[in-house]
């Protein structure tokens, strides 16, 4: 405001021609003003980007919090799934260890058998053994050995080797399920340290409210003075002797050939608790890239504004506009008349703009409606 007054001050005193004696005073007060809009300029630059980084940094984080609650769900998944198999494991080892310690109670009453009859053969194959499982699996035993007694003593060797296969499983599945608690602990963590740098980020945002508040104020301003300005150059042609006749439109044509980047409709502002019409569509086009007319018309206006920088209003008749926003460069003037696809403007940053994008709009009469139903 104290900018705008010095400007309104230095031209009424302009108008006033003052005496020579008084021009250079006023222009180094000129030169005052131009320096302090130039600090204001850097200053609503930096904020800009300041915003946009914690914004970006807000969704950096969403982004990472949403990836490791699907990884923690698939390790709890996981997790549910190795601890079942584990139980599964334990009770086929249970099992498998019973039926090896009835076999081994068979093995040793043979033994005993084999013992007390004396024989040369079978004490010599039984001296030395180190253990049961040692005996039962020496050739020179299972050669002399009934039938009946080889059946035992192979039962007894499977189970073995069956329980030794079992409690391995048991082990590795013991190891693979601390490896997931493990990793479900450092999920937990992970997720806690995201979630605290959200809220911190949240709250650099809220801390910058009033900032918010007076950007979000800057592009309501400029969109009431955009329908003023159709408004008014609407009744200007209804007053006016010789108005301008156009064609009906039809359908309009892209403006820019980018993809777009946000849409037409109502967005809620987790900051400020508003919700409010994004009154246009933004094409995601490179800094520079030509921007056409829609269709055939009349610029209304091609001005700069607070929020939308410089932009382009282009009157199409039966009360259709549209309106080309954050303007790089101007190539037309107001009252010129302009043909679908002619180069009106470039696409830039300027304004509240925190990367190069077309802020696109189409009016109904000085009402916003969704571009893409006129396209």
């Amino acid at each position: 405001m104290k900018l705008v007054v010095a400007v309104l001050l230095v031209s009424a005193v302009g108008f006033a021609k003052p005496p020579v004696k008084n021009v250079r005073g006023m222009r180094s007060k000129l030169e005052t003003v131009r320096q302090r809009k130039h600090q204001v300029q850097k200053e609503l630059h930096r904020t800009k980007r300041e915003l946009g980084l914690v914004v970006e940094d807000i969704r950096g984080v969403e982004t990472r919090i949403t990836g490791l609650e699907h990884r923690r769900k698939i390790t709890a998944a996981n997790l549910v799934a190795a601890r079942i198999e584990q139980a599964q494991a334990r009770r086929e080892l249970a099992e498998t260890q019973k039926k090896l310690e009835g076999a081994k109670g068979m093995v040793v009453r043979r033994f005993r058998t084999m013992y007390k009859s004396q024989s040369p053969t079978m004490l010599s194959a039984i001296m030395g053994a180190q253990s049961v499982g040692d005996i039962a699996s020496r050739q020179l035993l299972f050669q002399k050995v009934s039938e009946k007694d080889h059946q035992v003593f192979s039962n007894y060797r499977e189970l073995s080797v069956l329980a030794k296969i079992r409690q391995d499983r048991v082990t590795d599945l013991v190891k693979h399920t601390q490896s997931l608690a493990e990793e479900q602990k450092q999920q937990e963590a992970d997720l806690s340290h995201e979630k605290v740098k959200k809220k911190e980020y949240m709250g650099e945002l809220q801390d910058r409210k009033g900032e918010l508040e007076e950007l979000l104020d800057k592009f309501e301003r400029d969109e009431r003075d955009i329908e003023d300005q159709i408004h008014a150059y609407m009744a200007s042609q209804g007053n006016s002797r010789n108005p301008v006749r156009l064609p009906p439109a039809g359908r309009l044509s892209a403006p820019v050939s980018a993809p777009i980047t946000s849409t037409f409709g109502m967005r809620y502002h987790p900051i400020l608790h508003i919700t409010r019409l994004h009154a246009g569509v933004d094409f995601g086009a490179s800094y520079g890239t030509t921007i056409h007319a829609a269709a055939d018309g009349v610029v209304i206006s091609a001005t700069r504004m607070s929020g939308f920088g410089n932009v382009v209003i282009v009157d199409h008749g039966n009360g259709l506009s549209t309106v080309y926003a954050h303007c790089s460069r101007i190539f037309v003037h107001s009252g010129q008349s302009v043909r679908r696809g002619q180069g009106i403007a470039a696409v830039g940053a300027t304004g509240l703009a925190t990367a190069p994008h077309l802020h696109f709009e189409v009016r109904v009469n000085g009402h916003a409606v969704n571009p893409l139903t006129k396209m």
